[in-house]
């Protein structure tokens, strides 16, 4: 009696710890209409991420399991229910660099969070989302020289000068970057599509505050 006893009582313990160990996991989790689900893909991106000290602070510091699905078209983000659409295919270690700048979007707040303080001027928000999307880019490029990954996120002249910068200034290379006029400097347009995005949501009937 007493050894069936103990016996039922590891199984069930192993139960509860596979339990644990299936909600831990990000490829486990359900990906919406429209998204491929690859929990191997999915998996390798996050042990890749862990696999060097400021990835695995970030994902330390999730508020959750990532929620990991894939597209072919309009990938690299993650959406406002918390999904990361990633690219289905390509260079892993170029892709976890990229889950690392959005997991830190979803640690410290989306940029043009909804909804929109309607006190606060469309200029002011888009201010703070290029300051977001500056520190964003400089940990990609970080993570992607972690990760020894090849190749170019940006224009290589801009690289180079955010590589010859002291660290406490790179962040501001890439910022200046974002701000100019077009997305200059070989960054992205950036600004201008938070400044549509934001008189958008503040449309009549854009419910986004």
């Amino acid at each position: 009696m007493r050894v069936a006893l103990i016996a039922a009582v590891v199984i069930a313990a192993g139960a509860i710890i596979a339990l644990a160990l299936v909600w831990s996991r990000p490829d486990e989790l359900l990906c919406p209409a429209g998204l491929r689900s690859d929990p191997q893909r999915a998996a390798r991106l996050v042990e890749l991420l862990e696999s060097v000290p400021r990835g695995r602070e970030l994902v330390q510091d999730a508020p959750g399991p990532l929620n990991i699905c894939f597209a072919e078209a309009n990938a690299g983000v993650v959406r406002s229910d918390g999904v990361f659409v990633m690219a289905p295919s390509g260079d892993e270690g170029a892709e976890a660099a990229r889950l690392g700048h959005l997991l830190l979007h979803l640690i410290d707040g989306a940029p043009l969070s909804e909804p929109l303080d309607p006190a606060r001027a469309c200029t002011v928000l888009v201010a703070e989302a290029m300051v977001a999307e500056a520190q964003a880019h400089t940990l990609e490029l970080r993570l992607r020289r972690d990760l020894q990954v090849t190749g170019h996120l940006l224009d290589p002249a801009l690289e180079a000068t955010f590589w010859a910068a002291p660290e406490a200034q790179q962040v501001g290379v890439i910022h200046d970057a974002l701000v100019q006029e077009g997305g200059g400097a070989g960054a992205p347009d950036l600004q201008r599509a938070y400044t549509i995005r934001c008189r958008a949501l503040r449309s009549p009937g854009a419910g986004g505050g």
